[in-house]
């Protein structure tokens, strides 16, 4: 047989990983032992797991900032309304803007102050259980913050029985003693939805400008 004046050139297939290799049929064994087909496949394999498990720790870490960035907007949420029941919304806000406390300060020229409080509360809280006193104030002041809201009055502080609410301040009022007084006679009138726990009778309040 004649000798050929050629030279043969035996291709290997490229393939990334083990499942490029299955879509078109062919296995590891197929590839040639005598050059880095098959090192080259395997280790595309094991660089495809490891960018896989990469992406998959990067989506959890994505997913665990977003729960956590949802927590804080949720507790910011609550810090601001335990602040603003505290001082008045205008100067928390100047405050958090870089306010100095004195340079919060304000006059006012004129302003109206409500004061309240419940008839006999002494007397109620000898009959009842502290559980029940903390229940029953809890209910007063719940109807009575509605109201603060709907008579656009700030209320100022609770200490024990008694409520203090003031219209003109923080914020400018003009007909602030008419406010006070819609505030006034809306507290005696939902006061009698509460309960002296003791005898079941309505609750009675004393109020005053």
């Amino acid at each position: 047989m004649e000798e050929w004046k050629s030279m043969v050139y035996l291709a290997t297939p490229v393939m990334r990983d083990l499942d490029t290799m299955v879509l078109t049929g062919l296995y590891i064994n197929d590839l040639s032992m005598h050059d880095f087909s098959r090192d080259m496949v395997l280790a595309g394999q094991q660089q495809s797991a490891e960018l896989k498990l990469a992406l998959d720790q990067e989506l959890q870490k994505s997913r665990q900032l977003e729960e956590s960035m949802r927590k804080l907007d949720i507790e910011m949420k609550r810090t601001d309304e335990l602040l603003y029941q505290m001082i008045p919304k205008t100067v928390a806000d100047q405050l958090r803007s870089g306010e100095t406390s004195v340079n919060t300060c304000q006059y006012f020229e004129s302003v109206t102050i409500l004061f309240s409080d419940v008839v006999s509360f002494t007397e109620i809280c000898s009959r009842i259980t502290p559980m029940e006193v903390v229940s029953m104030l809890n209910s007063m002041y719940s109807l009575f913050d509605e109201l603060t809201e709907k008579h656009g009055v700030y209320k100022v502080e609770t200490i024990g029985d008694a409520y203090m609410v003031v219209s003109g301040a923080p914020e400018p009022e003009p007909n602030h003693s008419e406010k006070v007084c819609e505030m006034a006679l809306a507290m005696v009138k939902v006061i009698g939805d509460l309960k002296d726990p003791s005898t079941g009778k309505s609750l009675k309040i004393r109020v005053g400008a």
